[in-house]
């Protein structure tokens, strides 16, 4: 079994910082949804839309008020 360190020094070696960056902004901006906000996210994503591009949206529109 891999240890957490293993699994950030993988995941460093595979991703740009862009895309490390990216990715914590999106796992802040989910972190302080409510659950109701949330589900309302996963339901629009099952219906089709980028489940990312709408969390890349949300952190925007506060970003930018």
């Amino acid at each position: 079994m891999k240890t957490i360190d293993q699994l950030i020094d993988q995941t460093i070696a595979d991703k740009t910082q862009r895309e490390l960056v990216l990715g914590y902004l999106r796992y802040e901006e989910l972190r302080r949804f409510s659950v109701a906000a949330y589900q309302c996210l996963t339901d629009r994503n099952l219906r089709g839309e980028n489940f990312d591009e709408m969390v890349t949206n949300e952190l925007l529109k506060r970003e930018n008020p």
